[in-house]
């Protein structure tokens, strides 16, 4: 005698995996895309704007410069040196000029080669300079060396990921330190720093370029004042 299990199998051939209506969880399945590659940046100099130049302002115009100083936090923890450019000298800098006068600089302060990820914290310093007696390339050394010295010195102290952006003032007032002692121009108001990290970097340029807000030098009547630009860019 068929059974009730029977009948309803004969009369509905296509129920259970046998008659092909399930499909069967041991199958192939489309494999998932690799996730994006991380975005590449740059970090570029646009320009400097003399807010008010040095006294006696009937003495002669302002030659100022700006030496940028760039490490990770890799760098720094492998005993790496920093990485240091300078801007070319500007003469005949007065109250309100931009140099250049015209467009951007465009000087490569982070990627120097191109485009690159922020896979390490990168700290960036900047010092602003009245050339003087001294030689842009000798103070672009004492840089390079001040921070290296700062920022070795600060990773061999230890600390979680990311104390180079958490410490960023304090390797810049070290810095400030290091090159008062041996530089032969004056700098103005010290060194200036910025932190990036690969997060930040993305969240910033979402919309396109990033202009990072101007980096003020108040040197007061006797030094001059000036404020550089920097620019984030998104390969």
């Amino acid at each position: 005698m068929a059974t009730l299990g029977t009948l309803v199998g004969a009369a509905n051939p296509g129920h259970g995996k046998e008659g092909g209506c399930c499909t069967s969880d041991d199958g192939p399945r489309d494999p998932q895309p690799p996730p994006p590659p991380p975005n590449r940046y740059e970090v570029d100099f646009l320009k400097l704007y003399c807010v008010d130049e040095s006294d006696p302002e009937w003495f002669g115009s302002d030659e100022p410069y700006v030496v940028f100083g760039v490490m990770t936090e890799e760098m720094a923890e492998a005993g790496t040196p920093a990485q240091a450019l300078h801007t070319p000298v500007y003469s005949d800098v007065d109250d309100g000029d931009t140099r250049p006068e015209s467009g951007d600089a465009n000087l490569r302060v982070f990627g120097f080669t191109g485009p690159r990820t922020i896979a390490s914290s990168v700290l960036i310093t900047a010092s602003c300079f009245e050339n003087d007696l001294g030689n842009p390339e000798e103070t672009t050394s004492a840089i390079r060396t001040a921070l290296t010295t700062v920022a070795t010195t600060a990773a061999g102290a230890g600390g979680v990921a990311g104390w180079i952006v958490a410490g960023a003032a304090a390797v810049a007032i070290g810095v400030t330190y290091l090159v008062d002692l041996i530089g032969a121009d004056d700098t103005i108001n010290g060194t200036h720093a910025i932190s990036l990290t690969q997060a930040e970097a993305d969240a910033r340029t979402a919309g396109g370029p990033y202009v990072f807000p101007a980096l003020h030098f108040d040197g007061g009547d006797g030094d001059g004042i000036y404020d550089v630009y920097l620019r984030l860019r998104r390969a």
